[in-house]
């Protein structure tokens, strides 16, 4: 049980850096300059990291025994052989196309593999939490992290994770708006919420909430705050 312990907690580690990385360089390097499609990306790579685990990984890790299976070299060629292929079969099967993201299976394999090898050589002896680290992690983001947030970092949270929390985020970000507010100042604070050039009107409806936040003629101060949430 180590040894398929600690496979699923390497497999668990590969998926969770690259994630990681890729969520940073939306945020901070690309021409987005915010994080799109959230869910997308944390659930398809997820998704074949532990099926590549489960179905590739996880046998060979229990099968495979001997000095040979404690080479780095072999662990993380299998590892990347494992992803990779069932990468490929989700992306051919569902005709994603998403053959341009290759080096996302091969990056969780190399992180996956060279994890596994560490924890083989060292062998940590509390199995239990490398079970439970990885099953517990979505529930403690969800209903911990990302509530948490949402009270006392709300923009922060819109701008990493909309689309894991829909618009809890936006609109603790309007309960903080304040009437005499500057459309200046907002747009400092809230660049993706308070865009310009600056309207003198911002608003929202939709699932059963609305906000409306008023600026006066020239536009520059807000004047009526309006937040109906559901």
């Amino acid at each position: 049980m180590l040894r398929a312990s600690y496979s699923f907690f390497a497999v668990f580690i590969g998926w969770l850096i690259p994630c990681l990385g890729f969520l940073a360089w939306m945020q901070f390097r690309s021409s987005f300059g915010y994080i799109t499609d959230f869910g997308f990306i944390l659930f398809w790579p997820l998704l074949f990291s532990f099926l590549g685990w489960l179905f590739v990984g996880l046998p060979l890790v229990l099968l495979l025994r001997g000095d040979r299976f404690r080479s780095p070299l072999v662990i993380i060629s299998v590892a990347v052989a494992s992803t990779t292929i069932v990468f490929l079969a989700i992306s051919a099967l569902f005709g994603f196309g998403l053959f341009y993201f290759l080096w996302w299976p091969v990056l969780i394999g190399i992180i996956g593999g060279a994890t596994f090898w560490i924890l083989q050589r060292y062998q940590p002896r509390s199995n239990w939490i490398f079970w439970v680290a990885p099953v517990t992690f979505f529930p403690l983001v969800r209903f911990v992290i990302l509530p948490m947030g949402i009270a006392f970092f709300p923009y922060t949270t819109h701008v990493l994770a909309e689309g894991a929390i829909g618009n809890e985020a936006v609109f603790a970000v309007m309960h903080r708006v304040k009437v005499g507010d500057s459309f200046q100042d907002l747009h400092r604070r809230y660049p993706q919420l308070f865009p310009e050039p600056s309207l003198v009107m911002s608003s929202y409806s939709g699932d059963g909430a609305s906000y409306t936040i008023s600026f006066d003629d020239s536009r520059q101060k807000v004047t009526k705050i309006e937040v109906k949430e559901k």
